[in-house]
């Protein structure tokens, strides 16, 4: 029975250096006392620690996934860190005050010019409201200041008699301007034309010029007085023209300007082409009546088509509507900034075809 018992004794076998004990606290007292930093030191061999915050892992996997997401970082790297944001910092804070000088000065620069602009605004809202009040342009005739400028039609000159000596703004003085000089100069080498013919004198007292001279004039006199000066003249012209075709037949194949008098008050005109325009003008007179500004005959009815879509497409951004060839003439220009337009398509094409 004893022998029995003694064969089911368990042995506790110390697997450093083999020595049995007959229980378990003798064993772990024993490994206590004599392989303590043994075993320690081989449980460090089988860890793995974070480069950068030394932290122990059981795997390598584990230090690897630690590593991907730790912030730590040590003192001279911190410093170096620290070092490079001072520099960027007072880099920033320099082009920050350099921004800042140049947009005080270009302030101070900006409210000058507005005090300048603010006076320049003031005359010409001056000068505007006189000519509401002064001012009437009638078909043959403009007025400035109840004073009248007439076209003389026998030779296509200005009547500007009455406007010689208005408001202390003398012709003479006018002509004697080396920048007027210099532009009269410039028309008459252009115009192939003597100065006498550009500027008549008449029974000592009345004075003819040519149009772009008495444009000049009205502008020295008042600048918005020059701007509506040039406008009407532009119109009288036009309706001129009109008035003298309008005994004649339309030629074929035309580029036009038409409006009515609703659509003329508020700049909006018609661009569109024809084989024959006055069945096509009978055609926009049934619904109200319209009038004829302006056409220009082309050489087929092909390039009518052509030049039409060149005129369309370079006017595009003033259509009234989209896909409408109606449209709207800037307030600052005249008539002739549409069928300038015209006259280039027709003249480039027509050009093409002569090569």
């Amino acid at each position: 029975m004893s022998t029995e018992n003694n064969s089911e004794k368990k042995d506790f076998c110390c697997y450093t250096c083999n020595k049995v004990y007959t229980n378990q606290s003798g064993l772990w007292k024993h490994n206590q006392n004599h392989h303590l930093k043994e075993n320690q030191n081989k449980e460090k061999k089988n860890t793995f620690a974070c480069k950068k915050c030394k932290t122990e892992f059981n795997s390598q996997p584990t230090r690897w996934r630690h590593e991907k997401k730790c912030q730590f970082m040590d003192t001279a790297t911190t410093m170096s860190t620290i070092k490079n944001q001072v520099v960027e910092i007072n880099k920033i804070k320099n082009e920050l005050e350099a921004i800042k000088s140049k947009l005080n000065e270009e302030t101070s620069k900006t409210k000058e010019t507005n005090q300048t602009g603010l006076i320049i605004n003031d005359t010409l809202n001056e000068e505007t409201s006189k000519t509401k009040e002064n001012n009437t342009t009638c078909l043959n005739y403009y007025i400035i200041n109840n004073n009248k400028i007439d076209y003389r039609q026998e030779d296509n000159l200005i009547d500007i008699t009455e406007i010689l000596n208005i408001e202390n703004k003398q012709f003479n003085l006018w002509l004697k301007n080396q920048s007027t000089i210099s532009f009269i100069n410039n028309l008459s080498t252009k115009l192939n034309t003597l100065h006498d013919e550009l500027i008549k004198k008449e029974n000592s007292t009345n004075v003819y010029v040519h149009e772009n001279i008495a444009c000049e004039f009205v502008s020295w006199i008042s600048p918005t007085h020059g701007i509506n000066f040039k406008k009407w003249l532009d119109e009288y012209k036009t309706k001129k023209q009109n008035k003298t075709k309008s005994s004649e037949s339309y030629p074929d194949n035309v580029v036009y300007i038409v409006t009515n008098k609703f659509n003329k008050e508020n700049n909006i005109y018609v661009i569109g082409k024809a084989q024959n325009l006055k069945n096509r003008l009978a055609t926009y007179n049934k619904s109200n009546e319209h009038e004829v500004i302006y056409y220009k005959q082309c050489d087929s009815q092909k390039m009518t088509h052509v030049v039409e879509s060149m005129v369309l497409l370079t006017l595009h951004k003033y259509r009234e509507y989209l896909n409408r060839d109606r449209f709207v003439l800037p307030k600052d220009k005249s008539i002739s900034f549409f069928t300038d337009v015209i006259d280039k398509a027709v003249n480039f094409f027509s050009l093409e075809n002569s090569n």
